[in-house]
């Protein structure tokens, strides 16, 4: 491997360190590389960007007019890159001066070197974040089981409007034994933003193909601040006592709750002030309730929450969850005495309902979609549900897995589930692609 480093670099027209210190270079000892004149060169960072894939589109990058030198090591060589690290840290990625960009994209999307480099490097920060996240003794993991089947098409008839595509829905059993599936249908010709609700209605979780129903609801002037421009979306069922309360947000009141005893026809519950809109919030609500405390858990550029001791309020002032991965579509519940977040199809598991700071022990989401929610049957079966062009459900079991088998599976999967920077530092970070696309036409 060494000589392979030392020839290919030589060819690449990066110039070696002395003789003497070759045999340090394996262990990517720091010594100064002369960059080539004319080379294309990037800056990448490996815990926010892909390898240098695609530099000119996604990454600033640099043809250097004069020879440079690079005090750092030469910790990978391909066929047509190289990848220097120095000793401040910085990684760039030198192309061979003759490439052309096209010749150059080619490499580095398709070289399998470089596909293998990353994911080893990914592999050991995943057994690295495994071993300073340890499980202390085995818990119940959620897992997928069977194939997935579709409970509602993507684009239902929702007459007199057209188009239309389902997204976050919610599923629950009604007190005549119907299945019911409520789900918002964005893209439509509806003024309020176009987005309303849609119902479907099956006779078993393990039925496809519901029966449509039609619009179950869309924004009414009169309830709380609503009109006719608003939007309804994300909505969440939570059944206490034998009562039913629907949960949604809409962008012109926050949070509204709906309630019924029959989980057929509803009205709005109005909060303690009178009024229907309860709470401010941004969106993608999921209501829990223990003990006589309700949890309302949603999504802004965060995952946040608010407590209340009953639906009416009054709610407390909203608090983090959880800064890190993709704030949309929380989802809670409680298994065995533990509490499990789905963060889209990221779990993670806690022992308090108002910190979720771990790092997810397993992915479960039906047909690997979209704002899962677990539903569980009269029987006692468990289902994970999504959106994903239509609303699908698939089984779901929960396996007992040792803290050996967690640490395994999140260092395999850690490029899926590493937590990434909240959004400020994303943006603030110049090499990454939020950054760049943001002020690449400056």
């Amino acid at each position: 491997m060494k000589q392979i480093l030392i020839i290919t670099a030589i060819w690449f027209g990066i110039c070696l360190p002395p003789c003497e210190a070759r045999a340090e270079q394996a262990s990517l000892a720091l010594r100064s590389w002369t960059l080539p004149a004319g080379a294309i060169v990037t800056r990448f960072d490996p815990e926010t960007d892909i390898m240098p894939l695609k530099p000119w589109i996604y990454f600033p990058h640099s043809v250097a007019d004069e020879q440079r030198k690079v005090e750092g090591s030469l910790i990978f060589v391909a066929e047509k890159v190289a990848v220097l690290q120095s000793k401040d840290g910085v990684y760039y990625g030198v192309y061979r001066k003759e490439l052309s960009s096209e010749d150059a994209q080619y490499v580095t999307e398709t070289s399998p070197e470089m596909q293998r480099f990353h994911e080893e490097r990914i592999l050991a920060e995943g057994r690295q974040a495994a071993a300073e996240n340890p499980m202390d003794e085995s818990i119940w993991v959620p897992q997928l089981t069977g194939e997935a089947w579709q409970i509602g098409k993507d684009s239902p008839d929702v007459s007199p409007y057209t188009g239309g595509s389902a997204c976050d829905y919610t599923i629950f059993r009604a007190t005549d034994g119907t299945w019911q599936c409520i789900a918002c249908i964005r893209g439509t010709s509806w003024s309020g933003k176009t987005r309303l609700f849609h119902r479907w209605e099956g006779t078993s979780m393990d039925q496809a193909a519901w029966e449509p129903k039609g619009i179950f609801y869309k924004a009414t002037p009169g309830i709380g601040i609503q009109t006719t421009n608003d939007s309804v979306q994300a909505p969440h069922m939570l059944e206490k006592e034998d009562r039913f309360y629907l949960f949604y947000n809409s962008g012109m009141g926050g949070a509204y709750c709906m309630i019924s005893e029959d989980g057929k026809t509803f009205e709005h519950l109005k909060g303690v002030e009178g009024a229907e809109n309860l709470f401010k919030m941004g969106r993608d609500v999921c209501v829990y309730e223990e003990d006589g405390t309700w949890y309302a858990y949603y999504c802004t550029d965060e995952m946040m929450y608010r407590t209340a001791s009953a639906p009416e309020g009054p709610w407390s002032e909203e608090s983090v969850l959880r800064s890190y991965g993709n704030p949309e579509s929380p989802f809670v519940l409680k298994y065995k005495g533990l509490y499990y977040l789905w963060q889209q199809s990221h779990v993670i598991v806690s022992d308090r309902l108002d910190s979720f700071e771990d790092i997810a022990i397993t992915k479960a989401s039906a047909y690997d979609g979209w704002a899962p929610e677990i539903i569980i049957d009269e029987e006692g079966n468990y289902y994970a549900t999504s959106y994903r062009g239509g609303i699908w459900a698939q089984r779901l079991e929960w396996v007992q897995k040792s803290p050996e088998e967690i640490a395994t599976w999140r260092a395999e999967n850690w490029a899926a589930i590493r937590p990434e920077k909240p959004l400020p530092e994303r943006i603030a970070d110049s090499h990454s692609m939020v950054w760049y696309n943001m002020n690449r036409n400056k």
